[in-house]
């Protein structure tokens, strides 16, 4: 048997191997079955002639509202801030005219990374004066972008920055 011979055999070895385990990997995967929930054995709506209140417009036939003594304010929902001064490189933009986030949403970067590092933009709504995620239909007056310094993988070399 010759060198070359024994070469090829050995490589035909591992390639069926590597696409056993492939396939092995594939089938261990993709063999979960969803289990689907069984539909509800009741109606949810009520049956016409079961005693449901109809809506309707007028004040006398209006369900009474609960107590105000019972109900409890709502805690005021604050969006999470994405740009964070401890860990991100943050650079201020600041413009002579107010533009639609509908535009800045076309001229964002499609991958959002700086290598592979996350790059995040924000931008400071006029209506609100908070910064927020560029979002369609709003206006904005100021931009800030800010790339996170260190993740798991490491920190932020000079070529991403």
């Amino acid at each position: 048997m010759s060198l070359t011979l024994a070469l090829a055999l050995l490589g035909g070895v591992v390639l069926a191997a590597m696409a056993g385990h492939s396939y092995w990997q594939s089938r261990r995967a993709g063999g979960q079955k969803v289990v689907q929930a069984p539909p509800p054995a009741e109606p949810r709506e009520p049956a016409l002639g079961s005693g449901g209140i109809e809506p309707s417009f007028d004040a006398a036939l209006s369900v009474p509202a609960a107590d105000p003594a019972d109900a409890r304010p709502a805690a005021p929902r604050r969006p999470a801030l994405r740009l964070d001064p401890l860990i991100d490189a943050i650079a201020t933009l600041t413009i002579e005219v107010q533009v639609s986030g509908d535009m800045v949403l076309a001229h964002l970067p499609p991958s959002r990374r700086a290598g592979s590092k996350p790059f995040f933009v924000e931008g400071l709504n006029v209506a609100s004066r908070e910064w927020e995620a560029p979002a369609a239909g709003q206006r904005y007056g100021e931009f800030q972008a800010g790339v996170q310094l260190a993740n798991r993988s490491g920190a932020l070399n000079e070529i991403e920055y």
